[in-house]
């Protein structure tokens, strides 16, 4: 596995130790220790296409002006060579702005730098109520985690709702700006 959550190390002790009923013990890890590493893996892998278009839009950027600007100078005596160089760079030139317009499409396709924000808001939320119910504090104080349980899973079910309406939201812009 290329992926391994920080959370798992730090809640899944914590979940095993608490005083609930196995199945419930179970119910915390299954919907919501995942729904946080999943969260968390999708924010890392957004995060790392957004930046990897991002650097080849930068270089590609840089690079493009500088092969533009010599396109058009004698690089030897023999015409046939210039020919070819020339030839050479309007097609390297012609590819490198071919690759920034698709790595700039894919980043506005896919709105990686907002998808990003919402899955780091996402996992943040339910890493948050997670502990504010392992430490029976907030909307949990005054309870055991038995009593908090029901509460609990009602609110990461809200955060999941919610989330899952802003993706859905997501894929209706796109697919309105496509058609």
């Amino acid at each position: 596995m290329c992926f391994k959550s920080k959370y798992e190390d730090k809640f899944t002790p914590i979940i095993r130790n608490i005083d609930l009923e196995e199945n419930k013990r179970k119910i915390l890890l299954v919907r919501f220790l995942e729904e946080v590493i999943y969260y968390d893996k999708k924010a890392i892998y957004t995060e790392f296409f957004f930046y990897f278009f991002s650097l080849i839009i930068t270089i590609g950027s840089i690079i493009l002006p500088a092969l533009l600007s010599i396109q058009n100078i004698n690089f030897s005596e023999d015409e046939d060579t210039d020919a070819r160089y020339k030839d050479r760079v309007y097609w390297f030139s012609w590819s490198i702005s071919l690759i920034i317009t698709i790595c700039n499409g894919l980043i506005q396709l896919f709105s990686l730098n907002k998808q990003f924000i919402s899955y780091i808001g996402v996992r943040e939320k339910l890493v948050s109520e997670g502990w504010k119910y392992l430490e029976l504090c907030e909307d949990y104080y005054g309870g055991n985690h038995k009593d908090n349980f029901i509460k609990f899973c009602e609110e990461i079910e809200n955060i999941k709702k919610n989330q899952t309406d802003r993706e859905v939201g997501f894929q209706k812009k796109n697919h309105n700006n496509n058609a």
